[in-house]
């Protein structure tokens, strides 16, 4: 877990080759002593987290084939999470795979395969409003759903579904606004704000 901790801070300093090597040598390990022990849930947990994190890490980079490398990692991932026992809360566990769904819904977006990206979505979002009830993070979980819905109101829009972007964008912002001193959630509230911009910027050209 540390050297997904570095690789981390590796990745925001712009060190690229650091960064993926911390992240190898993590899933090296993590691959070993998960198969040792394969009943330890912490272990997996941490080798879904790396799986994610090289996932992130090949999506940001400038390459041919990022694309394919993000999803056999992401695709690796969530083999990980259906070898843990779901039906037990694990609000961290979900949160990493939410954001796997959501990661492979943002390749799909960029690949212009729309419906497979709104699918991946729209799996992510059944995992959060699955931890919102009862959460003691439950700001954290608005914050993920309202997120969520940005990104499902980006892709509809992609797909010329203005009245479906349109309800998704209000959704995000419904849920954001109430977190006015989070600045991620500023910061994805004014995307969504922008969203339903474009929506109108559309509509007028259409008329």
């Amino acid at each position: 877990d540390a050297l997904n901790f570095q690789g981390d801070v590796l990745m925001d300093e712009g060190n690229f080759v650091a960064a993926k090597t911390n992240y190898e040598i993590a899933l090296g390990i993590m691959s070993n002593i998960t198969a040792q022990e394969p009943e330890n849930q912490t272990f997996k947990k941490i080798l879904l987290n790396t799986y994610y994190d090289l996932g992130h890490f090949y999506f940001t980079q400038d390459t041919k084939n990022r694309q394919d490398l993000t999803l056999e990692k992401l695709d690796q991932g969530l083999q990980v999470a259906k070898r843990m026992p779901l039906e037990l809360k694990d609000e961290e566990r979900d949160r990493i795979v939410a954001h796997i769904y959501e990661l492979i819904g943002d390749v799909y977006t960029e690949k212009g395969e729309q419906s497979q990206a709104l699918d991946n979505y729209r799996q992510a979002q059944a995992v959060i409003t699955k931890n919102m009830k009862g959460s003691p993070d439950g700001p954290l979980w608005q914050f993920e759903l309202g997120r969520n819905y940005r990104l499902m109101g980006r892709t509809q829009y992609f797909q010329v579904d203005y009245a479906g972007a349109l309800n998704s964008f209000t959704q995000c912002v419904n849920l954001l606004d109430q977190l006015s001193d989070d600045e991620r959630a500023r910061y994805e509230s004014s995307l969504a704000y922008q969203g339903m911009g474009n929506i109108l910027h559309s509509q007028n050209k259409q008329a």
